[in-house]
C-alpha cells in the first residue's frame, strides 16, 4: 500500500478538532469550493463547505448503519458542524450508537487509536461532557498510548505519524487539555521535527515509502497548530511555512493534489476538504453543541468500610458522588465531603476518616476514574464501589457455584481479583461466613461447610478491597414471601395514594413455616394479595406496616430480600433504610413491625404494573 493511500485512509478517520473559529477566509479556496459542490456530498465535503460558510444539503447523513465506531464519527462531526443534533437528525441516535462501542477503557477497535481520537472529538462536538464515562476513559486511553517521541500512531503500538498526532492534539485540546501541558508540547515538538525544508509535512518522516510533503498532512498539522493557539505562518523552515506549502498543491481545476505532480483521483475531494478547512482558519470539531441537560441514570453502588460492608443498593443519579448521598439516605450512614480548589472529595463515611495513605476511593465498572466523583458522569447501569483503602489496592469478586444447597452440603465458589483490566483467579483469599472461614486454592476456588440457614459470604485479602457479599441458603431455613405490587402512573408529581401510612398487619392469618421449632409469621391481613402500593406517580410514596412474629422457641435474627421488578429492588425501604441492611433480633413470642415504604423517583422512566416479592427469613441466634 502506498503512502498516499495510507494517509488518505488515516485522514478519513482523523475527524478530530476543537472550537468553532470565527471569520471565514475564502481567498484562494473559491475554486476549491466550486469543485467540492460538483462532487457527491460526503461527511468531509459537508464539513469543508460548512467551514467556508456554505449550507450544504445533509440528506446523505440521515442514514448511517455500521458495526464500527469509526463510521459514525465523521457523520457526527459533520452534523454538529451544521448545527444539527446527531441524536435526532436521522433514524438512529448516532451519539448513543457511538457510545455503545465503549468497553469502559477505550472506544471501538482495541488495536487502533484513530477511532478513539475521532470518538473523543465527535462526542465532545455533540455536547457530551469531558467528564462523561465514554469521553474520560477514552481520553485516558489515548494519553496512555502517546509514543516516546511525542507523537501518536494509527494503531496501538504503531510508529508515530503527523496526521494521527495532529488529530490527537485537537482531541486533547477539545477535552480541555491546556496548550502548555506536556502531552501537547511533546506532540508539537514531534510535528516540528517532521517539517520538511519546503515548509510542509510528510505523513511519516521516517517512512520507507518516502517523506515528501503532502497536502493532507499540511492541512492536519495547520489545524493542530491553530488548535494549540499558535500561528501556522510562524512555523517556518528554510523561510517556508506550511500555509505557503499547502497553497502549492492547488490545481487550477479546483482540487488539491495529494503530492506534487499527482493527478485527480477518488480521494481528491477528501484531500481538498482538509485543505479548505485548514485555509478557512478552522480546526476540529468545527462546532460544539450546547451540552445536553444531564439525565439521571440507574446505577448500583456498594460501600466497603474498614472492617465490613456499610451499604449496598441501587439508585438514580447523574454523578458518582451522588451514590454516597444515596447510600447515606438508604442505610442511615453519615458522610463528609471536603471542598477544595481542585473540587469535591469524600474524606469520611460512617465516621471512618481518611488518614495517612488510606482514604475513600471509588471505582466504576472496576476501573478507577481519573476525575473526581463530583465530575464523573454516570452511564446507565454503572456499578460503583466506594472503599476505604490505599492507592493500588485491587478489587476482589466472589461468585457462588449455587445460592442454595441441601443440608450437609458445602457452599462452593471462586474468588477473583481485578488486575490489568481483567479478572483473574486469586489464591489465598479468606472467605468468611460469620465465624466460619476458609481459604481459596491456587485456582481461586473454595468450599465451606455451614449449618442450616441463610449465610452471607464475602472474601478478604491484604492490599485488596473486600469482595461483594453473596447470600446462600443451606437446607430449608424459615422464610416467608409477601407478594408486592404497584402501578406506576405515566404522569409525574407524586400523584396516586399519599405518603400516609396504611396498615397491612392484623386480621389474622399469615404465612409461616416451622423447622425444628422455629417459625415466622407475617401478618398481612390477606396474605394472598400481599402488599399493594396502589398507583404512584413520579415523586410519590406509600407506606405500609407489616408484623413479623417469632412463634418458635429460639431467638431469631431476621433479614430481608426483595425479588422481582427493579422498582422494588431499588426503592423499597424498611424502617427508612434499604431492605438490604434490614436486621431484627426477635425473642421467642416477640414481634417487630418494620415500616415498609416505596418511594418512586420523580424521573422514574418505566410506567406500568409492577410485581415483586418481599422475603423475610430467620436464623436462630445460639
Amino acid at each position: 500500500m502506498s503512502k498516499k493511500y495510507i494517509a488518505a485512509f488515516v485522514g478519513f478517520a482523523v475527524v478530530s478538532s476543537l472550537f468553532l473559529s470565527v471569520g471565514v477566509s475564502h481567498g484562494d479556496t473559491n475554486t476549491a469550493l466550486a469543485y467540492l459542490k460538483s462532487k457527491p456530498l460526503t461527511a468531509w465535503t459537508i464539513m469543508a463547505l460548512t467551514a467556508a460558510g456554505e449550507s450544504p444539503a445533509l440528506d446523505s447523513l440521515k442514514s448511517v448503519s455500521s458495526e464500527k465506531a469509526i463510521d459514525y464519527e465523521a457523520p457526527i462531526l459533520a452534523l454538529t458542524a451544521a448545527g444539527k443534533d446527531p441524536r435526532t437528525f436521522g433514524a438512529t441516535d448516532y451519539v448513543a450508537k457511538l457510545k455503545s462501542f465503549s468497553d469502559g477503557t477505550q472506544l471501538g477497535d482495541a488495536t487502533t487509536l484513530n477511532d478513539d481520537i475521532f470518538g473523543i472529538l465527535a462526542l465532545l462536538s455533540a455536547g457530551e461532557e469531558k467528564e462523561s464515562a465514554s469521553v474520560s476513559s477514552t481520553l485516558r486511553f489515548v494519553l496512555n498510548h502517546q509514543n516516546s517521541d511525542g507523537g501518536w500512531g494509527y494503531a496501538v503500538g504503531g510508529a508515530s505519524d503527523t496526521n494521527t498526532t495532529a488529530a490527537a492534539v485537537m482531541a486533547l485540546r477539545a477535552a480541555g487539555t491546556p496548550a502548555p501541558d506536556t502531552s501537547i508540547t511533546k506532540a508539537l515538538d514531534y510535528l516540528k521535527s517532521a517539517q520538511n525544508g519546503d515548509g510542509g509535512f510528510p505523513y511519516d518522516p521516517k517512512s520507507a515509502w518516502g517523506t515528501d510533503s503532502d497536502a493532507s498532512s499540511d492541512a492536519w498539522v495547520i489545524m493542530a497548530i491553530k488548535s494549540a493557539g499558535q500561528d501556522p505562518a510562524a512555523w517556518q523552515k528554510d523561510s517556508k511555512s506550511p500555509l505557503a506549502n499547502l497553497a502549492t498543491f492547488a490545481d487550477a481545476s479546483g482540487f488539491y493534489r495529494y503530492q506534487q505532480g499527482a493527478s485527480e483521483d477518488s480521494f481528491s475531494p477528501t484531500t481538498t476538504s482538509y485543505a479548505v478547512i485548514a485555509l478557512a482558519n478552522k480546526f476540529f470539531p468545527l462546532r460544539v453543541l450546547a451540552p445536553t441537560a444531564p439525565v439521571p441514570v440507574h446505577y448500583s453502588y456498594r460501600i466497603e468500610g474498614k472492617t465490613q460492608e456499610l451499604c449496598a443498593g441501587e439508585s438514580d443519579g447523574v454523578t458518582a458522588l451522588e451514590s454516597v448521598r444515596a447510600a447515606a439516605d438508604a442505610c442511615g450512614i453519615t458522610y463528609h465531603i471536603q471542598e477544595s480548589s481542585i473540587g469535591s472529595y469524600v474524606d469520611e463515611i460512617a465516621t471512618e476518616k481518611a488518614a495517612g495513605a488510606s482514604g475513600w476511593m471509588y471505582a466504576v465498572k472496576n476501573e478507577l476514574p481519573s476525575v473526581g466523583a463530583g465530575d464523573y458522569k454516570l452511564a446507565a447501569n454503572d456499578d460503583i464501589i466506594w472503599y476505604y483503602g490505599a492507592y493500588g489496592d485491587e478489587l476482589l469478586r466472589l461468585t457462588l457455584d449455587a445460592t442454595s444447597t441441601a443440608a450437609g452440603t458445602p457452599i462452593s465458589g471462586k474468588v477473583e481479583t481485578y488486575h490489568a483490566h481483567a479478572w483473574a483467579p486469586f489464591a489465598g483469599a479468606a472467605v468468611l461466613a460469620g465465624n466460619t472461614s476458609t481459604t481459596t486454592d491456587v485456582a481461586g476456588k473454595f468450599s465451606l461447610s455451614l449449618p442450616e440457614g441463610i449465610h452471607s459470604l464475602s472474601a478478604e485479602a491484604a492490599n485488596h478491597v473486600r469482595s461483594n457479599t453473596e447470600k446462600a441458603a443451606v437446607g430449608e431455613p424459615d422464610a416467608t414471601a409477601i407478594p408486592l405490587s404497584v402501578t406506576i402512573a405515566t404522569s409525574t408529581g407524586g400523584n396516586g395514594p399519599s405518603a400516609g401510612s396504611g396498615s397491612a398487619s392484623g386480621g389474622g392469618g399469615g404465612t409461616g413455616s416451622v423447622i425444628q421449632g422455629i417459625s415466622i409469621t407475617v401478618e398481612t391481613g390477606t396474605t394472598e394479595s400481599g402488599l399493594d402500593f396502589g398507583s404512584l406517580g413520579g415523586g410519590g410514596a406509600q407506606k405500609k406496616t407489616i408484623t413479623l412474629k417469632n412463634k418458635g422457641q429460639k431467638k431469631l435474627a431476621m433479614q430481608a430480600a426483595v425479588s422481582g421488578d427493579d422498582v422494588f429492588r431499588s426503592y423499597l425501604f424498611l424502617d427508612g433504610k434499604t431492605w438490604r441492611v434490614y436486621h431484627a433480633a426477635v425473642e421467642p413470642g416477640g414481634t417487630v413491625a418494620p415500616e415498609t415504604s416505596l418511594r418512586i423517583p420523580a424521573s422514574y422512566p418505566a410506567p406500568g404494573a409492577k410485581k415483586g416479592a418481599l422475603v423475610f427469613w430467620a436464623v436462630p441466634v445460639e
